[in-house]
Formats: structure tokens, sequence, C-alpha cells
């Protein structure tokens, strides 16, 4: 006798499988009866609706007094014609449903007093269901859905035949909808076998639309749809659902940076939309197709979308003909590039703010959210390929692209780059950048290789598109869905452009120092044949009013020519006016600022020599005596309209600092400054350093106050603006009272507003901005109370 596992390893002959069990008669019955009852379910409505009303009146008999569900039946005939009503029913559709409900009512309120099985309720709802009924089948949807349901009837069988027929049986279809009653885009639902994927039925289309006799290119797709890895939707669509373009409406724009941008509308005439900056961070865009395809059309979609936003910069760099997309939106963009030399620049300038834009974010946040202060930073590129491709060669820009793309999430600086060239090879090769571009659109492309590129591998042929403007849109891993852009005429564009202008954001002046040289003069590179469509642009106009007198060194030396008779003709201090053309002075000197300035400059150019100009660090950009007195950008337009004295000491702080730096001799200068000015050497010796430290307290409480307010922003880490409406709560005067001492400020270089309604205190010491602060006071009196002299 065997034992153990000994036992357990005899063969045994397999016991027979048990017999089905047959199911129950009365069962089967049950549940055919209920599948006819679902499959004709529109036909058989009124009858399902007698049985509700007559359920209703047995539950009220008895049970509630007739005033109840009398007043019932009237609150529900009310809410049904309002519904009705507002759903632009038509007149006759509004009257029968009303008075289905109404005539519903009554006899249930009548059944509540009688009973439901009273003879004259059963006549009432047989009368009242007989009429209803044949009403209902007349109805001309009522017929079509009729007639759609019979037609969808053999679909199932159909498909799976089809299936089977494809090597792949076993498939059950759950569900057959119609999107429309003439059945042109018609839904299958069903759930493949175990050992099979969605993806199997997927890579079958044309065979599939073969065999279930439908025309090419009908059969759309076949999608995982639903809560179990089998379930599917096959989408069939006998004719395009895009017969025409549509034409972007502003009533679709966002107002705000976080707020979907709509850019198209799907098959079902639904809007479709993106979200390049989210609380989350902001999302990168990547738009493919061929030449013709519509693309292009699709990024100034976008564009057009983001000038509507009051928190959003854009920068536009257009590499084919000669920025032909992206310059409608001229009045609005902060920076446009139409060579990839500029857009280089442009892209390492987005690479700085995405490395240095830190500071700006809140202690407790991880991320800067767009606003109107900090706005985010869209940049707009058309064929990317042209400036990151690996044949450009052009291993600054693929650099700086890759850092921005993983850096600037979390700092508000997003891109969206057009290609026609679909392969990794347009991305510089580069799989990380690829992957940072999670929101695809894919236009009409060469072949599917391409579409595999742009929408993931998703068993999607792009190549089969064939209105211009249909794409399909992918957003991280979702499912791809088809979609037509929204057709917006480059006129059309350039009219919102120029109503938008005086609404666009600035940057920040923290975020423009980040940018560089390079942003700080970024008009001056602009096409001559494009500024006449600039138009009321808020960035150039900026640009223009505080663009430097003389150039900066390094880029173009200066070239002065001052002669010194006819300044002896036209002595320091006096209004040069017609006679400064004779001077043969540059860059208008009108004031005796302005020729000190020049002068100045002059001077220490044939001291230094041309070949051994001051350091770049002294003079950066235009921002010469900025750099000298630590000041903003307007510093230098600031003193030129001072007068002689305020000039020759805003000049002599810059002497100490020159001095401390070692690159001038002080002593040097001041003789330099003298001679050139014609003033002696004690006008250039202001204040020592240890007194220039030293602040003093101000007679007025109020302007005290004033003053206290601007230094605690200015320290503050980092520098924050401040509002007037700010300032007035702090010293307790009104609006025209603080905003007369800002522009007072703001003339001498002492503030600067940044935007907004906000403004930032220069980088003085605090003795000279309450000096400044004294004399902005004293002018404001000068011209006489204001309605804001009262708090």
């Amino acid at each position: 006798m065997l034992r153990g596992r000994e036992q357990r390893s005899v063969w045994a002959p397999p016991e027979p499988a048990p017999e089905p069990a047959r199911r129950d008669p009365l069962g089967r019955l049950v549940a055919g009866t209920a599948r006819a009852a679902w499959r004709h379910r529109v036909r058989l409505a009124p009858g399902y609706a007698a049985a509700a009303v007559f359920v209703a009146g047995s539950a009220v008999h008895g049970q509630y007094p007739w005033p109840y569900p009398a007043a019932t039946a009237a609150v529900a005939a009310g809410a049904v014609n309002a519904a009705t009503r507002r759903a632009r029913w038509r007149l006759s559709e509004r009257r029968f449903a009303t008075g289905v409900t109404a005539y519903a009512g009554t006899w249930i309120t009548y059944a509540s007093v009688a009973g439901p099985t009273d003879r004259v309720a059963v006549w009432a709802l047989t009368a009242g269901t007989s009429t209803a009924w044949a009403v209902w089948l007349r109805h001309r949807r009522i017929r079509a859905r009729i007639r759609l349901d019979a037609d969808l009837g053999g679909w199932p069988e159909r498909w799976e035949n089809a299936l089977t027929a494809c090597g792949m049986p076993g498939h059950r279809v759950r569900a057959v909808v119609a999107k429309d009653p003439q059945a042109t885009q018609v839904e299958i639902r069903g759930t493949v076998p175990a050992g099979q994927t969605v993806g199997d039925a997927a890579a079958r289309l044309e065979v599939l639309e073969t065999a279930m006799g439908f025309g090419p290119g009908t059969l759309q797709r076949i999608v995982q749809d639903g809560p179990q890895a089998g379930d599917y939707t096959a989408v069939y669509q006998a004719e395009s659902p895009f017969p025409e373009p549509l034409r972007w409406s502003p009533e679709l724009a966002p107002k705000r940076a976080l707020e979907p941008w709509t850019v198209g509308t799907n098959d079902m005439g639904q809007p479709v939309r993106i979200r390049p900056f989210t609380d989350q961070g902001t999302r990168r865009m990547l738009i493919g197709g061929e030449s013709g395809s519509g693309k292009s059309v699709t990024l100034l979609v976008i564009g057009v979308n983001g000038i509507h936003c009051v928190d959003v910069v854009l920068w536009g760099a257009d590499l084919k003909a000669d920025g032909a997309t992206l310059r409608p939106l001229l009045p609005c963009l902060d920076w446009f590039a139409t060579t990839p030399e500029e857009a280089t620049l442009q892209v390492q300038a987005l690479e700085a703010l995405s490395l240095g834009r830190g500071p700006l974010m809140d202690r407790l946040d991880d991320k800067i959210l767009p606003s109107p202060d900090t706005p985010g930073v869209l940049w707009l590129c058309d064929e990317i390929a042209l400036l990151i491709g690996v044949e450009t060669g052009n291993r600054d820009a693929i650099n700086a692209t890759m850092t921005t793309a993983t850096e600037g999430r979390a700092l508000a600086a997003s891109m969206a780059g057009a290609t026609q060239i679909c392969g990794l090879d347009s991305l510089g090769g580069d799989r990380r950048i690829r992957a940072q571009f999670g929101t695809n659109l894919a236009h009409r492309t060469r072949d599917a290789d391409d579409s595999q590129f742009l929408l993931g591998g998703a068993r999607i042929d792009t190549s089969k598109l064939t209105d211009v403007g249909t794409f399909y849109l992918r957003e991280g891993t979702a499912d791809p869905a088809p979609a037509r852009a929204f057709l917006v005429k480059p006129k059309a564009a350039h009219q919102f452009a120029r109503q938008l202008a005086a609404r666009r954001p600035l940057l920040d002046g923290f975020t423009q120092s980040l940018a560089g040289d390079a942003y700080l003069t970024r008009w001056e590179r602009l096409a001559e044949d494009l500024r006449p469509l600039l138009g009321d642009n808020r960035s150039y106009a900026q640009w223009d009013m505080h663009r430097p007198s003389v150039q900066p060194v390094g880029a173009v030396p200066w070239r002065h020519q001052a002669a010194g008779a006819a300044r002896k003709e036209n002595p320091m201090g006096s209004n040069g006016g017609d006679h400064d053309q004779e001077d043969g002075l540059e860059d208008g000197a009108h004031t005796a600022g302005e020729r000190l300035v020049a002068e100045f400059r002059r001077q220490i150019d044939a001291e230094l020599g041309t070949d051994r100009p001051l350091p770049v660090e002294t003079f950066t950009a235009g921002h010469a005596l900025a750099a000298l007195t630590g000041g903003e950008p307007g510093t230098v337009e600031a003193v030129t309209r001072m007068s002689e004295q305020d000039a020759a000491q805003t000049l002599d702080r810059g002497v100490r600092k020159m001095a401390a730096h070692g690159q001038v001799e002080q002593d040097t200068v001041r003789e330099l400054l003298a001679a050139a000015s014609g003033m002696p050497v004690s006008a250039f010796t202001g204040p020592g350093p240890a007194d220039a430290e030293g602040t003093f307290e101000l007679d007025d409480p109020r302007l005290e106050e004033f003053a206290v307010a601007l230094e605690e922003a200015r320290d503050a880490r980092p520098p924050r603006p401040i509002s007037p409406k700010e300032l007035g709560d702090r010293c307790g005067r009104g609006r025209s009272w603080v905003a007369a001492r800002l522009q007072g400020l703001a003339q001498r270089g002492a503030a600067d507003r940044v935007g907004h309604g906000k403004w930032v205190a220069a980088a003085w010491t605090g003795r000279e901005l309450r000096e400044a602060l004294l004399s902005a006071d004293d002018a404001a009196r000068g011209r006489g109370p204001g309605d804001g002299d009262s708090p």
C-alpha cells in the first residue's frame, strides 16, 4: 500500500466534467423579456410612463389628502415648461411635455381620492396613454430613433464576425451607440477575450474596415476605454466631423494663465482646451505636422489666447518666412526673433529665468504662479528644428532649451514649439528634451513613424488626416483625441493684438535683470520693416523711454565729438538750445546734466584710451550711471534732467564707487570732471562715505513713515515692490499726495515704477533717499495743495 508522496503520485483517470446546469425556462423567459424591453425602450416609453403613474397613484391613495398631489402636479408642470423653454424645444414639443405632466398629475390627484382601480381612473389612464402613445410614435425624432435602433441591431453580430474573420474570436460587444440620428458617427463598445489586447485589435483597423464593409478611413480608431484593461471603444465616422473650420472668438479667451486655453473643437463639437500653466507647474507643448497641415495656425491660436491673459508675457521666435506666423502679434510681444541667433539669445534668457527666478517664490511655496506683478513667460517658436535640430549644431540653444524644459516648470517659464521634422533629431537628439513636451498636437504627418513620435506610441496614423487644421491631442498618458484648430486670420490676430496692447503686462525688474543685456537691447535688433507693426507695444515704449543716450561699453566705442572752442562759446550751465548742433555734442545734450554726462564719458575715454575701455561691469547695457550710483535703469535719464549741481553730486557718488573698486583714481576723475565742466574741483567733493551712510529723521511724521516704508520694502530679501495704496495706508495720506511724492522720487532717480501701480526704491543710502524725498515734498507743495492732501 502506497503512502505519503508515493500515494499522491499514482495516476488516476480524470473525472468526467460535470454537465452544465440547464437554465430554468422561466429565467430564460424573464431575461429575454428584459432584453426586449430595454432594446425597444424608445418605442415603449409611453407604456413605461403609464406604469409609473399607476404606481404613484397607488402610493398616494389613502396616504395623503388630495391637495398635496395637486400642488405637486402644478409645480412639476411649471418646472417642465420652464426647463423645455430653456432647452429651446419646439413649441409643439414643449406643449406635449407640459400637457403630459399635467395630465399625469391630475390622474394621480384623482387616484388619491377614488383609488387607482376605480373605473373612471382606469378609463382615463388608458385613454391618455393611448393618445400620448400615438403622438409619441408620430414624432420625427422618435421615428428616426426607431429606424436607427433597427439599423444598429445587427452591428454587434457583424462586429464579432468581422473580428473572428481577422483571427480574433471571442470578442463580446457591450453596446453600440450612435452619436447622431443619421448614424454618421457610431461607437462600438466591446471587451477583448483573455489572451488578447486592445492593441491587437487596433493594429487591424484596415482589415476590420473591409470585413465590416466600411469605406476607407471611416474606422477612425480603437482605444482602451473602461474600468477593465480589455474594455475598448471603436469609433466609426462615415463623414468628416469637421466640414468647415470654425473661427476663433474672443469670448473663448482666458483672462488668466491658469484658466484653460481653448484651441479648437473635437469631433462632437465640444471645445478642446490645453493648459500651458497649471497650479502644479507649466507644461511644454509640441506641435508637429508636415508643411500645409495647419500647425502654424494652431501656434497662432495659442498666441492669441496668450495675449488675452493679463499675467503672461509672450516671447516669439519665428524662423520661417521672416516671421510670417507670429508677426501679427507684435503689438503684444515682449521679444520677437526672426533669426536663429536672436532666438538663441531668447532661449538663453529663458534659461537664466528658469535658474534664477527662485527668490520671487514665496517662502512656503514650491513654485511661482503667474500674476500681473510676477507674470509667467511663454516662448512661442515656429520651426523649432531650425534652432535646436541636430543638423544646426547650435549646442548653446540645445543646452538652454534642455535647462528651461527641466528647470522652468516651477518658475512659470513655458514653451510651445512647432516643427515639420517629426523626429528626435528635431529636438537636438536629446530624449530628455522630448520627454518634457507633455502636451502634443499631431497634425497630418508624412508617415506613421512621425505619428508614433508625436503621440507616444499610440496606434494612430495621422498621415490619413485630410482636413487642414485637424490634429490629435495627447496630454500626458491620456489617449489621443481628434480635434480641429480654430481658424485665425493674420489680420484678425493683428487686430486683437492692437486692441490688447495697452493691457499687456511687463516683466518685473528682477526678472528683467536676470534676462541680461540681450533682453535690455532686444528692440535695437528688430528689423526696420517690422517696426510699423509694433503699434502701442508697451514693452517697446518702455525700452524706447529708457534707452541709453550713448552706446554701452563693449558694444560700440564712445565717439563723442565735443569741440572745446564751441564749448567755450556756449559755457556749462547755460541753455544750449539751438547751439547744441553747432557744438557737435552727440545724443542731443540740451541740458547741463546731459553736457556733464557726455563730457564726463568723453574725458574718461580720452584718459584711459580706446584700447583700455572701462570694464563692462562698470557700464553695462547702457545703464552707465545706474551701475555707478546703484540706481535703477532710469538713472541715466534722471541725471540728464538734473540741474548742474545735482548732476555733479550724482557723478561724485560714482567717483567714490569707482575708486573703491580700484578702477580709477578718485582725484584723477575729479580733476577730469572739473576740467570738462569748467567748475572748481570743490564742486565734486560731496559728503564722505561715513556721512553718506548716516540717516536723519524727517520733521513731518507722515513723511518719515513714508520713507521708512520705502526703506523696508527695499531692504527686504528679495526686495519687494510697494504700491501707492500701501504707502498711503502707512502714512495716512491720500493717493494724490502719495503719487506726487513718488513722481518726484522718480524724477530724481530714487524710485522707479515696475508696472501695475508698483514702485521700487533705488539702492541709495538712507540719507540720500530722504533728501530726495524732501525735495519731492517741497516740489509737490510748490504746486499747491491737491485733493489728496487730506487723509
